[in-house]
């Protein structure tokens, strides 16, 4: 059958990029009513339906294997009407037009508008895009089809939710933070682009949470770039060939995928500067222009999208070029539970993780397909492109005020929080000169005018300049951007308190570790300030770099520096700037849901799950030096008697002295001990009946650490060469490190139901353990594993730090008159001590006396 091309298919759109082929009688016979090729694909219609697809290809090599593909496809359809014979020439005349109108066809595709190009590019995605429009219509249909849709997507969300937490609890936070992140993509009329990065451990699952992604439809993938790939200059190439290998034009409308960003924040210095500068232009939305000598100028105009990526750590020069050259870039970094022997054994027993990433999957794109199929309605929905577009309703007050109130407050502290300030090591800070009044001029004689001359403590403070703090504006908005993402992700149009806090944790993630943790200590403080010691025992760092921390923090006025006392080596005190009480609220803390952000060069805040310890374990080591490793000084001044902090010893360590401590070590031995304990055992500590005690709320103020000087190792209870100015702070140290840590709780009794159950039956495994060294965390985590209820009681998190309920257990063994502590860090060890004598046992503590 010979056919004309003007009466036998219809016209090309060029602006649609769609061609009609016309319906012949052959054609009509087989059922089939509509054939249309948009962007990139052939589609048979039926009625309303959609009953075959044919993906097109780019090359003019493969009408062949086109025109076989649309044979095979519509021959073996149970659609299909009319015998063999009448399916045979409908098919001819299709194949027929296929040919007449090849150079047609594969003109369209080859002319693609780089900058809104959205053709799916396999058969799964066109499948997508079919569902998501049944879907929509189905929508259309409802009596309120905005609101059946709202409820829809919340009841995906929720499936997605308890699946995912099923198998992967403690990686639902990835998962949030994407869709977030992607939902901003689909807010109408937000220009501006927005990167998310998470920042997690190895093997932690972020990049599989990334990878879940990808079969989206609006999906850009990539796993590295270069600054030049944005936008080529290419000799080689020619224009039109330039503009399909741009990678900014592929980027527009699209979440952009890059599950390691390793290569990126690790290359040269010289590249890692070019790159986040050209990274820093795209993410302003407004494109980029640039120049070479091959092609002249090339330029993108506005691009809008959302980029997701992930890192084990971010260096200290990445935060250096932030901000210098603009804070453009959102963490998210939980500081996610070590994984316990347990759970570990289960993984290794587990051999479903394709199954259940399956699965996982499986519900990820049934949320997206029903969040895509938003229908369209007048000022509330459009779609753009392919993406559907959905208005916030900025004109909802209450709640949504209050969120934005918050998001304000919180942008107004991470603009100054990851300020950028040069901190240089003061060369002549601290001198020593006390000793040089008339009243001490025999001392200085005799001393060879030692303290007449000032001396050096090297690594004690530091030098600022004038800091670089930004404009919070761009800050509030992507915050703000953030959370309407996370509302929007959930099928609501405006916000609520529930979608601030995703924004607290990336605000809080988005500036140096060490200067959020400083800052959580003293949102923590009972008082509003923390001493310089007290900080170094809380976040195991060194005197020098907390210093250099409160430095920084008074320099960018985020707290006020003073010293605890008069005397020149006094130690630093920090006090959070009136400005930011708001945030040491109950209102902010309950936002906060006590996040912190993971340091990847601390373990301090994961406990560790070990089986329970034999005595044996310390035989090449004292079991008093493994409770307390302390780090102490040489030579310090005298402390202030007028003051309530305790902050320093006076060394009187003579060798009279020493051979004094020498005797009374062996003398003071107790004779109930055996020889092993003898070795180990320390004398008993002289209490200063002083009025004047630590009163710090995190922790006792320890030991000043100073450079350069001969570290000694001090007893937990004292020892004789240091003589006690005010109550003994080995005392105060192991009191309030207790009291700190395991807060006391209310005494749990049979009244209490459950809790006074898990109480008892937790132990009864440490008594069980036979006079032998236990760790708490495996007695709770022994007593979950038998006992389903109280497992269930417990939950998932069965540390002290994460749950309040296994905080105040842990606060009534330790008071338990049968429990003796041997060691608290890094995890809590005891012994189940037998004893009818109570005046033999502390019941605070639970340490013989």
């Amino acid at each position: 059958m010979s056919h004309s091309r003007d009466s036998n298919i219809g016209p090309i759109d060029k602006n649609t990029r769609t061609i009609r082929f016309k319906i012949t009688e052959n054609v009509s016979k087989m059922g089939i009513d509509e054939i249309i090729l948009d962007r990139g694909i052939l589609q048979f219609n039926s009625g309303n339906e959609t009953i075959c697809i044919v993906i097109v290809g780019k090359s003019k090599s493969s009408i062949q294997k086109l025109c076989k593909e649309v044979r095979i496809k519509l021959k073996y359809l149970k659609q299909m009407t009319g015998d063999s014979q009448l399916i045979d020439q409908g098919i001819s005349d299709i194949e027929n037009q296929i040919v007449s109108y090849r150079d047609e066809i594969f003109l369209c595709q080859d002319r693609l508008d780089p900058n809104i190009e959205d053709q799916p590019n396999d058969e799964f995605k066109s499948n997508f895009l079919n569902d998501v429009k049944k879907l929509r219509s189905q929508f259309q249909e409802a009596s309120d089809p905005y609101k059946e849709w709202q409820s829809k997507v919340a009841e995906k969300y929720e499936i997605l939710e308890k699946i995912f937490k099923s198998h992967y609890p403690e990686a639902w936070i990835f998962m949030e933070f994407c869709l977030t992140v992607k939902s901003i993509l689909n807010v109408m009329d937000f220009t501006l682009p927005f990167m998310g990065v998470i920042v997690a451990p190895p093997s932690s699952m972020k990049t599989m949470v990334i990878q879940l992604f990808r079969k989206y439809v609006h999906v850009f993938y990539t796993d590295g770039f270069t600054p030049s790939s944005l936008i080529s200059h290419n000799a080689a190439l020619n224009e039109e060939q330039l503009q399909k290998v741009d990678m900014l034009p592929k980027m527009k409308g699209k979440l952009v995928l890059t599950p390691e960003l390793a290569l990126f924040f690790t290359g040269k210095e010289e590249d890692l500067q070019k790159t986040m500068g050209i990274i820093t232009r795209v993410l302003d939305g407004h494109g980029l222009e640039n120049d070479s000598g091959a092609h002249g100028h090339r330029k993108y105009g506005d691009t809008m999208f959302v980029w997701l990526g992930a890192a084990v750590e971010i260096p200290f020069r990445v935060w250096k070029l932030l901000g210098t050259l603009g804070h453009k870039i959102y963490f998210i970094r939980p500081n996610l539970q070590k994984k316990t022997v347990w759970d570990l054994k289960r993984i290794a027993k587990n051999n479903n993780f394709s199954s259940t990433n399956k699965e996982i999957e499986e519900k990820l794109l049934d949320y997206l397909k029903v969040f895509d199929a938003a229908p369209e309605i007048e000022g509330r929905t459009r779609l753009e492109n392919n993406v559907i577009k959905i208005r916030w309703n900025e004109e909802e007050e209450g709640e949504q005020d209050k969120a934005l109130e918050y998001i304000a407050q919180l942008a107004n502290l991470l603009a100054p929080l990851r300020g950028d300030v040069y901190v240089s090591q003061s060369k002549f800070t601290k001198h020593k000169s006390n000793y040089s009044n008339e009243n001490n001029e025999s001392n200085n004689e005799q001393n060879g005018n030692y303290y007449q001359q000032p001396h050096q403590v090297e690594g004690q403070d530091y030098d600022t300049d004038f800091p670089v703090i930004e404009d919070a504006s761009r800050a509030v908005i992507l915050l703000r951007n953030l959370a309407i993402g996370h509302a929007i992700s959930q099928g609501r149009n405006s916000l609520t308190i529930q979608d601030v806090p995703i924004a607290v944790k990336v605000a809080l993630s988005t500036a140096p570790v060490r200067r959020v943790r400083l800052l959580d200590l003293l949102l923590k403080s009972e008082t509003g300030e923390l001493t310089t010691s007290q900080i170094c025992n809380e976040l195991s760092i060194s005197q020098p770099v907390v210093t250099r921390t409160m430095r920084e923090f008074e320099a960018l006025r985020i707290g006020e520096i003073s010293t605890v006392s008069d005397y020149s080596n006094s130690e630093l005190k920090i006090r959070l700037n009136s400005e930011y009480d708001w945030f040491r609220t109950k209102e902010f803390l309950d936002l906060k849901e006590d996040f912190v952000p993971y340091d990847q060069k601390s373990n301090k805040n994961y406990e560790c799950d070990t089986q329970s310890v034999d005595d044996n374990d310390f035989e090449n080591d004292s079991v008093q030096n493994s409770i307390d490793k302390a780090d102490t000084i040489e030579t310090v001044e005298p402390c202030d008697n007028n003051n309530n902090y305790c902050h320093t010893f006076k060394d009187i360590s003579s060798p009279q002295a020493q051979q004094k401590h020498d005797g009374d070590l062996d003398d003071g031995l107790s004779k109930s001990r055996d020889s092993k304990e003898k070795s180990e055992k320390f004398l008993p500590v002289k209490e200063d009946k002083t009025e004047n005690l630590c009163c710090n709320p995190i922790k006792s103020c320890g030991i000043f650490n100073i450079q350069n000087t001969k570290k000694i190792t001090v007893p937990l209870s004292g020892s004789e060469p240091f003589e006690h100015v005010t109550r003994s702070h080995a005392e105060d140290e192991d009191e309030e490190e207790y009291q700190t840590q395991y807060p006391v709780s209310p005494i749990i009794t049979d009244s209490d139901g459950i809790k006074y159950t898990a109480l008892q039956e937790i132990l009864k495994i440490i008594q069980l353990s036979d006079g032998s060294i236990i760790a708490v965390n495996y007695a709770i985590g022994s007593v979950c594993k038998n006992n389903e209820i109280v497992r269930n009681y417990l939950g998932d998190k069965l540390t002290s730090r994460e749950n309040r309920i296994v905080r105040d257990l842990v606060s009534n063994i330790i008071r338990h008159p049968n429990i003796k502590i041997i060691k608290n860090k890094p995890q809590l060890l005891v012994k189940w001590f037998e004893s009818n004598n109570e005046s033999l046992t502390n019941p605070q503590k639970g340490e013989t006396v």
